[in-house]
Formats: structure tokens, sequence, C-alpha cells
């Protein structure tokens, strides 16, 4: 993630596929820079980063990360439990 301008961003996550580029304003993200054509129909729209997630999903990119996909990764999942008392205290 790096700064491209005032108030601007911009995240790069490479895959082993291909690389993602999102800019990132204040009040919307876009995907820029992606020739794929699977995703020409969202390049360069403002969305709410939810949105642009939830249609990056819908064409393959899964970048909101599952219970399940823990799993799969080898990855331990945290207490939550825990985590909400952690929550608590710290608010």
């Amino acid at each position: 993630m790096r700064s491209i301008g005032a108030s601007k961003g911009l995240l790069s996550i490479v895959t082993k596929r291909i690389k993602v580029e999102i800019e990132i304003h204040p009040l919307f993200v876009k995907l820029v820079n992606m020739e794929q054509p699977e995703l020409k129909h969202i390049v360069g729209q403002e969305l709410h980063p939810g949105m642009l997630l939830k249609a990056l999903s819908k064409c393959g990119i899964h970048l909101i990360p599952e219970d399940d996909d823990a799993e799969r990764g080898g990855i331990h999942l945290k207490d939550k439990a825990a985590e909400e008392r952690a929550i608590m205290d710290i608010s």
C-alpha cells in the first residue's frame, strides 16, 4: 500500500495468478490497471469497499476470508470468546 496523492492510496495485492490494484479514496474505492476481460465491468467504478470485494468474489477473486478457508490453509482460528472479552476490555 502506498500514497499516490492527497487523500489517495494504492493497494496492490499480488496473487499467484494476477496482481489486483485498488485505488483508495476517502469515500470510495475503485479497481484500476486490470486487463482481465472478466473484470472489465468493474474496472474504474467508484464503489463502497464491501461492494468491490463482493464484485471481485463473483468474478472468482476471493479476498473475503471465511472460517472454512483457515482450515484449508492450515491456520488455527482465534477463540471468539477471548476476542469478545478483549474488545470489551479495550473499550
